[in-house]
C-alpha cells in the first residue's frame, strides 16, 4: 500500500479511495490519529487526523485533531528521540492534564537534567475516543 492521504473524511492510497474515515473509526483496533513531528518547532512530518502541533514552550506541545474525538477517553502512546539540547538519551513524554475531544498536551522532560526539553523527533499514536 502506498502513502495514505486523508481528504474530506476519506482515505486514499495511490490516489484510489480505500476507506471512509467512519469505517476506519468503527474498528476500535485501529489508531484514530497519529503524528510524527519535529520537537524543536512543532512542524508535522506526517500525520493522520492531526491538524496541528504547537510548541507552546520548551518541551510542551499542544496537539489538535482534524476531526474531534467523540469523547476524551482515548489513550496516547508516544516515542521521542533524545532532546536536541542536552544530549541525554533518557527522556520521558507524559500526557498533560489538559485533554479534551479536540486537543491534548504532551510534555517532554529530560531524565538526566530533570527539566523540560525539546526532542529531535516525536511520534504519537492515539487509540479510542470514539463511541
Amino acid at each position: 500500500m502506498g502513502a495514505l492521504k486523508y481528504i474530506s473524511d476519506k482515505l486514499f492510497s495511490n490516489d484510489k479511495e480505500v476507506a471512509l474515515v467512519e469505517e476506519v473509526n468503527a474498528n476500535k483496533g485501529l489508531a484514530t490519529a497519529w503524528v510524527n513531528f519535529d520537537g524543536t518547532d512543532g512542524s508535522i512530518r506526517s500525520s493522520f487526523n492531526v491538524s496541528g502541533v504547537v510548541r507552546v514552550s520548551t518541551g510542551l506541545y499542544t496537539i489538535t485533531f482534524t476531526t474531534p474525538m467523540d469523547n476524551a477517553n482515548y489513550a496516547v502512546a508516544s516515542t521521542t528521540e533524545r532532546p536536541a539540547a542536552d544530549g541525554s538519551n533518557k527522556v520521558e513524554m507524559v500526557l498533560s492534564d489538559t485533554k479534551s475531544t479536540s486537543t491534548f498536551q504532551i510534555k517532554v522532560r529530560s531524565s538526566s537534567t530533570d527539566s523540560m526539553s525539546d526532542s529531535v523527533s516525536s511520534g504519537l499514536i492515539i487509540f479510542g475516543g470514539k463511541a
